[in-house]
């Protein structure tokens, strides 16, 4: 997918946005006074300030190549459409979960969360539904289910993971847990994910035949209670032809070639609840659930030893109410476009 002058624009004034928060909020010079082991995450906030290029101005990216729809392309990893399995430990924790989860995902699958804008039928007959476990990068409460369907087993498995690796909790606002149910004769139309430094796991729990998932061009299945790692920074869409429900639980973790201070500061730098504030209206998600989770990012600040540590000031966001107006504007042209919103 080529990006408009308006989508490269509408990119580049989210990085002033979040530049301008992290400047006020003294993010920018905790990392500048920090060591070299964090010289590429600082040249990465260089891109975000617009004071070193985005490589994709110089060379724009094909239909094959990465292209993060929000972030700048975080430097010097090693990008592959499909990750190969057998190169992650926690590969073998995850899939030990499969008839757990599998069992779960189908008692409680009523409750899941219907998203609407991926979609291909415009009538909504039938869904993409999401069970979420951690959603926008924190683990969600107990209280925030209705009685009888907390999650218990999907707990059991993220809580089972290095936490080192496992980017569902780092309150990073695009790194997620859930349980992903497609409705039958159900497609989630292509799109780039936000950014370029995770792998997406997703752990087969349902599948029947004529569904697939296609990355970069290529088109791969699922294996019941085997893994399947994608790339979500290249194209990819989700299809299921069959007549019945597609069902997988889906992870996020950190790319392999970040170092642990490159993920401990993209941590801090994303986990901040005004930077978060900007990345839920870049969902496109609506307002009640944006209520609805902002307490929960208010305690994550208090709370958090590395947020707190890197930012040492209060952010100036007095340019934001402006910037949320113009990405609603953003979405309401690209679903006129498109007919839904990325």
């Amino acid at each position: 997918m080529i990006r408009t002058e308006t989508d490269i624009r509408a990119r580049k004034m989210i990085w002033g946005a979040i530049s301008r928060i992290m400047e006020t909020g003294g993010f920018r010079k905790s990392i500048a006074d920090g060591g070299q082991e964090l010289n590429r995450f600082k040249h990465y906030l260089e891109v975000l300030r617009g004071n070193e290029p985005d490589p994709r101005d110089a060379t724009p990216p094909g239909d094959l190549d990465i292209d993060p729809w929000v972030l700048p392309i975080f430097p010097g990893l090693h990008n592959v459409p499909w990750p190969n399995a057998s190169d992650y430990e926690w590969v073998p924790i995850v899939e030990r979960f499969y008839e757990s989860l599998k069992a779960e995902a189908q008692r409680i699958r009523e409750s899941f969360i219907t998203m609407s804008y991926a979609g291909t039928d415009a009538s909504q007959q039938a869904k993409w539904r999401q069970g979420f476990v951690s959603a926008f990068g924190t683990r969600l409460p107990d209280a925030y289910f209705a009685a009888g369907t907390i999650p218990s087993e999907a707990h059991r498995l993220v809580e089972a993971l290095p936490a080192d690796d496992y980017a569902g909790n780092s309150h990073y606002a695009f790194a997620d847990a859930f349980y992903s149910w497609l409705d039958p004769k159900y497609v989630v139309k292509g799109h780039h994910s936000a950014d370029n430094f995770r792998v997406r796991c997703q752990l087969a729990l349902d599948i029947p035949g004529d569904c697939y998932l296609k990355v970069a061009g290529e088109e791969r299945t699922w294996t019941e209670g085997k893994v399947l790692l994608l790339d979500d920074s290249y194209w990819h869409e989700a299809v299921n032809n069959s007549d019945r429900h597609r069902g997988v639980f889906l992870t996020d973790f950190w790319h392999p070639d970040l170092t642990i201070p490159e993920r401990r500061a993209l941590r801090a730098a994303f986990g901040k609840k005004e930077v978060r504030l900007l990345f839920l209206h870049m969902r496109a998600l609506p307002q009640t659930i944006i209520d609805q989770f902002m307490p929960l990012f208010d305690q994550v600040d208090r709370t958090d030893a590395e947020i707190s540590r890197r930012w040492t000031s209060t952010p100036d966001t007095s340019h934001v109410p402006d910037v949320l107006a113009r990405i609603k504007v953003m979405h309401e042209q690209a679903g006129k476009k498109k007919g839904y919103t990325a």
